[in-house]
């Protein structure tokens, strides 16, 4: 009867997290919405459907229905592993792509709800209301509620409570060979499914275990040679069994560096000045976003909305329990000796070297993470969004705070007051963490079943691909892509566009559909890799047509106007026009050509000093030419005996006087 009188608190506890849940996902259930939207958001859907098309058959293991006939570009981007496990099963039970992903992160968050409750009320011992408090503090956030629906790959936030009961199951059960084995190797397995899942996720993750590991060491008896004399006895009691742990990890992760190494080579990262305009400032702990029901006005009136990725703080309840925490703590860890006390007292300050770590120090890129993360630890250069830290913080700080309100409640000397004073500031949290809206969504599975169903039966002989868009509409590039990664997943043909992270080499001219020499750039790489039957599929009407001839698309004219993005050294484009100075050099136009002769005409102003060169890539071959030269015009031909995918006209000035060009135009001739 007694256990039964127990678990009631606890029932009531569930009952109260499914609310919150529900509360939580309150505009997308019951109808079409779809976290994120139609770029991110869809993106993290179709590599999560990857993983189902990979079980019926339909793909391979790091190969994606896009940039076809590339392979091993699922390395480009998150791999959502943990989401596609439970995504295809709900795929094997006959629910749609779009619900499925759904119902996946719903699951996902619930699971993290619960899991972080159990952390905290039966692994930590912290009574109810407190357990509910960090369950709110991290799950319900408004930065969970705008951040991770944005960029859906950030819910494997919810993955991070297994793992602390994992870690905390190793510090408990340490003299326990068995148990504390079992939950090391629980805790490898895990932590290398959420790298295969969620890479940001994973890496932070990472780092937050270094700083907790050293801030551990160093709080237990002061000196370097107590910190060894501590390391030296763990790996004594472990013995053998490192080895064993170590092989689990690389025998795991095998899939992955095959995977990822590759690409890491290639891409080198973000470039620190990236990096820094993704860094917080200190306010930005606190800052939620104008979303936020309780101080969104307030955020606005500090001119701290608009921030996008900066807005990735906390509730000002939280940060101020996690403050009041780390007193406690420090003051605890000082007092009392026990490995408990220690641990706690070393995630307190680890928390709080952490918020310091991605912060800027000035306007001129000084940031600890710079040097410590950036430069040093691997990896580090594919993190580009460095606020995004902040959320991750929000686990190991509530956890702090709430184990933190729980001990000071249970030392209470009035327990009813502290226990009304407890529910009162549980209440306060839950009003400050409220996100206008619910959860991001902007895009809907009703628009985009319609979208898949308005097109064309696929022909029998298309065996892969491209889009085309005879409306002509102004869009973002990036959502043509997706279209076209989209349908070749839901109509099982490979498409050569596609949309990720990184891409492959030399793919880029096919990035904007309706510019110049996509169609050529479509033909070179048909005819480089061999592809029969290529079909082009119109998104405007959703209707299939063989890809024009090579010999009717060269003698279409291609202009090359200028817009400010072109390379130009000792020059500069404004207006439509490209400038260069004397001296000055301006590499491109570039241009597919197949075998002919080509003319090329620019237009502009002070041409006579003009120093041509007709090249291939970065001057490799350089093609003869003849030049005629007439007011304000220049006509260039010259002759290819081969397909070129990047062939250059490069110009110097070479006179006293700055030239001007308005355009240039590209066609074959008979």
């Amino acid at each position: 009867m007694s256990a039964c009188k127990r678990a009631v608190p606890d029932c009531l506890a569930a009952v109260l997290i499914i609310a919150l849940e529900l509360l939580f996902f309150r505009n997308v259930i019951g109808n079409d919405g779809l976290f994120g939207d139609s770029r991110d958001g869809r993106l993290t859907m179709l590599l999560t459907e990857h993983w189902f098309r990979f079980l019926t058959g339909k793909e391979g293991f790091a190969d994606l229905a896009m940039f076809y006939p590339n392979r091993n570009v699922a390395g480009y981007t998150d791999m959502f592993l943990g989401y596609g496990i439970v995504h295809s099963i709900l795929r094997f039970l006959s629910f749609d792509v779009y619900l499925s992903y759904k119902m996946t992160l719903i699951a996902l968050h619930v699971s993290g709800s619960f899991t972080l409750y159990y952390l905290l009320r039966r692994k930590l011992d912290t009574g109810i209301v407190w357990a509910l408090f960090g369950v709110t503090a991290f799950s319900y956030s408004t930065t969970f509620a705008r951040a991770a629906a944005v960029h859906t790959q950030l819910f494997g936030m919810s993955m991070l409570p297994f793992l602390a009961v994992q870690l905390v199951d190793v510090l408990q059960g340490f003299s326990d060979r068995r148990r504390r084995n079992r939950a090391i190797c629980v805790f490898i397995a895990f932590f290398v499914l959420l790298m295969y899942t969620s890479w940001y996720v994973a890496f932070f993750t990472a780092i937050f275990m270094l700083v907790l590991i050293v801030t551990w060491f160093l709080t237990g008896e002061p000196g370097p040679k107590a910190a060894l004399r501590d390391l030296r006895s763990v790996a004594v009691t472990l013995g053998f069994d490192i080895v064993k742990f170590l092989m689990l990890g690389i025998v795991l992760l095998v899939p992955f560096a095959l995977i990822y190494l590759p690409v890491m080579r290639n891409s080198g990262g973000y470039d620190w000045g990236e990096a820094f305009s993704y860094s917080p400032e200190f306010a930005d702990i606190l800052n939620v976003g104008d979303s936020n029901l309780f101080l969104g006005r307030l955020i606005r009136k500090l001119h701290m909305d608009g921030r996008d990725e900066l807005e990735e703080g906390m509730s000002v309840v939280l940060f101020a329990a996690y403050i009041l925490a780390l007193r406690f703590f420090l003051r605890k860890g000082r007092e009392e000796k026990g490995r408990g006390a220690l641990f706690l007292s070393a995630l307190a300050i680890a928390c709080a070297v952490c918020l310091v770590l991605p912060m800027r120090m000035s306007g001129m890129g000084l940031s600890f993470w710079r040097y410590l993360v950036w430069k040093l630890i691997p990896g580090g250069k594919s993190v580009r969004a460095v606020a995004r830290f902040l959320f991750f913080l929000s686990f190991p700080i509530s956890v702090t705070a709430a184990v933190y309100g729980g001990q000071k409640l249970k030392r209470s000397r009035r327990p009813r007051l502290a226990a009304a004073f407890s529910a009162a500031l549980l209440s306060l949290l839950l009003l400050t963490q409220i996100r206008r809206g619910g959860v991001y969504s902007a895009w809907n599975a009703g628009t985009q079943r319609a979208f898949v169903a308005s097109v064309q039966d696929v022909p029998s002989s298309c065996t892969a691909f491209y889009v085309t868009d005879s409306g002509n509409r102004m869009r973002a590039a990036e959502l043509d892509q997706l279209d076209a990664f989209e349908l070749a997943s839901c109509l099982n043909v490979p498409t050569l566009n596609g949309y990720s992270g990184g891409m492959p080499e030399g793919w880029g001219k096919l990035w904007v559909i309706a510019g110049e020499d996509y169609l050529p750039g479509i033909a070179f790489l048909a005819a480089r890799e061999g592809l029969d039957n290529v079909w082009g599929l119109d998104l405007a009407t959703g209707s299939w047509s063989r890809p024009p001839r090579t010999s009717e698309l060269m003698k279409k004219e291609r202009s090359w106007n200028f817009n400010g993005t072109h390379i130009v050294s000792d020059g500069y484009e404004a207006a439509g026009r490209r400038y260069l100075n004397p001296q000055g050099m301006s590499e491109g136009p570039y241009w597919t050509v197949f075998p002919g002769n080509y003319r090329v005409t620019i237009q502009g102003e002070n041409l006579d000093g003009m120093e041509i060169n007709v090249n291939s890539g970065a001057g490799k071959t350089r093609y003869p030419f003849t030049s005629e030269l007439s007011e304000g015009q220049v006509q260039i031909r010259f002759s290819v005996r081969e397909a070129v995918p990047d062939l250059e006209v490069f110009i110097k000035n070479v006179s006293d006087r700055q030239m001007c060009f308005s355009s240039f135009v590209l066609v074959m001739e008979d």
